[in-house]
Order: structure tokens, then C-alpha cells, then sequence
């Protein structure tokens, strides 16, 4: 009874077999800090924009990555799409992160080399997302990833293309996917939190069968 209860329970999160929520809700403060950070020092924050995003994409992709380790993650059909996004973004992350000290790549190859990698980052998780739907159902983590990725896509190249965009708009969507990210994190832990307690009962003591049935008991006869 236990067993079905904890299946059913994991059957209603899809979040299950994601990140652990620590390193999401660290992921959703880093966000939210640097969300703020651009919009109360757009100018100063513009150099630092590229580095955040380059430094999320290389976290998330790491996270990944040790989530790949873990014995259930074999069972996971989405682990192979979610494998490729996390080679993506480690390639992508590492180059962006180490680009302020090399000279071989200026400042626009790498917002058109992080713009190219949150693309394909974000595609693969969605196609990923779909691919499971039937087994494991969508994912709220990977949407909201794979969403953010995509849409910071498409800013990359507005910014590269026209040197117009205003620095703002990267803080609004950096604290808009913080708190998403962060109210993720929450709901992951209280999930976490409640198969444990469901994992933690004991299981009920079967009922004891008695014999309730009335007794038959034969005629005593009286004859000598």
C-alpha cells in the first residue's frame, strides 16, 4: 500500500527526476541578483551581461550533468536530449565564461556563439520535453529553462544585430526566470519533502480474520 501510494505521489511531480532543488534555488537566486544588478546599473552591467548568462548556462549545464549520474536516470528517456543540451552548454558556457581572457574572440563572436548555444540549448530540451511526454509527462523545469534559454536567444541577436537594445530588458527576463526558477526550486523541495514522508510510514497491520459465522452444533439426542 505504501509502494503505491509513493508511485502515485511521484506519478503527479514531473519535477522528480530533475536537479536537486538546492541547486535549482541557487540557480533562481543567481538569476535574481543579476536581474537586479542590470536594471539599477544598466551601463556598468552591460560588459557583465554576457558573463551571467555564460555563467548560468555553464551551472545549469554541470547540474545536468551530475543529474545524469544518478541510478534512475538510465529509466529517463529524456536523459539523452537532456546529455546533449548539457555537452551544448558546457561548450558554450566554458567559452563565454573564458572569453574576458583570451583575445583570440571578441565581444560579438561570443554573444553570437552564447546566442547560437542558448538556441540549441533550448530547442533540445523542448524536443526532449516532448519526446517524454508519454512517460515521465512535461516537465515544468525544462520548460521554464528551455524557454529562458530561447528567449535570451533571441535578444542575443536583436543586441547583435542592431547594438540597440536597451540592457533593461535583460534584467526584467533575468528577474522574471529568477523567480520562476526560484518558485520551482520550492516546489521541488516540497515534493521531495512529501515522498520522503510517504516513503517514511509504515505500513498498515493487515486486519485480523475471525471467524464470525454462526456454529452448527448437533442435536443432542436424549433417547437411552
Amino acid at each position: 500500500m505504501v509502494d503505491q501510494a509513493k508511485a502515485t505521489l511521484q506519478k503527479s511531480v514531473p519535477w522528480r527526476r530533475g536537479l536537486a532543488w538546492w541547486i535549482v534555488g541557487l540557480e533562481g537566486l543567481l538569476l535574481t541578483v543579476a536581474g537586479l544588478y542590470i536594471v539599477i546599473a544598466p551601463d556598468d552591467a552591460q560588459d557583465a551581461v554576457r558573463f551571467i548568462i555564460g555563467a548560468f548556462v555553464l551551472a545549469n549545464s554541470i547540474g545536468s550533468v551530475l543529474a545524469g549520474f544518478r541510478p534512475e536516470a538510465a529509466s529517463n528517456p529524456s536523459m539523452p536530449y537532456r546529455m546533449l543540451a548539457a555537452g551544448s552548454g558546457l561548450t558554450v558556457g566554458a567559452i563565454v565564461v573564458l572569453q574576458p581572457w583570451t583575445e583570440n574572440i571578441t565581444d560579438n563572436a561570443a554573444r553570437v556563439i552564447l546566442a547560437l548555444g542558448l538556441l540549441v540549448f533550448g530547442v533540445i530540451g523542448l524536443a526532449g520535453s516532448y519526446a517524454a511526454r508519454s512517460t515521465v509527462g512535461i516537465r515544468r523545469g525544462a520548460l521554464i529553462t528551455s524557454g529562458v534559454a530561447i528567449l535570451f536567444a533571441a535578444l542575443l541577436f536583436y543586441n547583435v544585430r542592431n547594438e540597440t537594445l536597451d540592457m533593461r530588458w535583460f534584467g526584467f527576463v533575468a528577474l522574471a526566470a529568477g523567480v520562476l526558477v526560484c518558485g520551482f526550486a520550492f516546489a521541488l523541495y516540497n515534493a521531495r519533502q512529501n515522498t520522503s514522508k510517504v516513503s517514511a510510514e509504515p505500513m498498515a497491520a493487515e486486519p485480523e480474520f475471525i471467524d464470525v459465522s454462526p456454529s452448527i452444533t448437533p442435536p443432542v439426542s436424549t433417547d437411552a
